[in-house]
């Protein structure tokens, strides 16, 4: 929103919402602006790590920040209060509070909302995960629930990054980020490199190498406990790599449908500048 500017001070910019966009765009505006940001909590709060709430790995005030300090940093003003009407064409905004604050650009970054979206008894019995007030009632829930004698029932919606996210809490983001190499270059490397200096892979070859390469590394990650104790290896791919080019070796001799065309090719991967016969 853009209003006409009528006045020759610094450009008055009004950020509605101080979540990752608000305070982001706040944080890019410069000292030649005069910036307001507005949100109705005073904390700010560190989303990606919510879920390490219930498993008691962070409390509230870890996640939580406090948004006037933020944009002080910025050299910024924080007006702690609830935006209730913008008027784009006056350039002015009114807050909860009765307070009118004039603008020459808005940012509107209030970010989303829970929606059920209309299933059937959601809104009475879910519960939502998506701030830290969320994860500390889902807390207290569970824990009133565990109090009672007898088996109990918890549906999760939405399980998979959730529960990634618990799984890997305490592992080093190095360590991941190697694994993660590790399962690429299993499934890839083998007929990346065959492929382009072996002429006898075919297409089950190089199929049956990524999906080995693929598995084998899944399961050295995964189901590493029940493995004996000498295959137990930090870095899987020294396995898993090695397993994958033998899978193509072998599958593509018994199969030895090799592409007709696999000499042509090679020629143009090899010599690209060499005119065909």
């Amino acid at each position: 929103m853009r209003p006409k500017t009528t006045h020759t001070s610094r450009p008055r910019i009004a950020v509605v919402g101080a979540g990752f966009a608000g305070l982001t765009a706040a944080r890019e505006l410069g000292r030649q602006f005069s910036v307001t940001v507005l949100d109705r909590s005073p904390w700010f709060e560190w989303l990606p790590n919510i879920h390490e709430l219930l498993s008691g790995v962070k409390r509230s005030g870890d996640l939580r920040l406090p948004h006037r300090a933020l944009v002080a940093r910025s050299g910024h003003r924080f007006v702690q209060s609830t935006v209730t009407a913008i008027d784009a064409g006056a350039g002015r905004l009114v807050t909860s509070g009765g307070r009118s604050i004039g603008f020459d650009a808005c940012i509107v970054a209030v970010g989303g909302v829970h929606d059920t979206f209309g299933v059937p008894g959601a809104d009475r019995h879910a519960m939502s995960f998506k701030c830290v007030d969320d994860c500390d009632a889902i807390g207290r829930r569970l824990a009133q629930l565990a109090a009672r004698p007898g088996r109990l029932s918890v549906v999760i919606v939405g399980v998979i990054y959730g529960t990634l996210g618990l799984l890997v809490q305490k592992a080093a983001i190095g360590h991941l980020v190697g694994l993660a190499f590790n399962v690429a270059a299993s499934t890839f490397a083998p007929i990346f490199l065959m492929g382009v200096w072996w002429r006898g892979m075919t297409e089950k070859g190089a199929l049956w190498g990524m999906v080995v390469g693929l598995l084998s590394s899944c399961y050295m990650i995964f189901f590493v406990s029940t493995l004996p104790v000498w295959m137990q290896w930090r870095i899987p791919g020294l396995v898993t790599v090695p397993l994958a080019f033998l899978t193509v070796y072998i599958v593509s001799k018994i199969d030895g449908q090799v592409p007709a065309d696999v000499n042509a090719f090679m020629r143009q991967i090899h010599s690209p500048d060499v005119p065909k016969a």
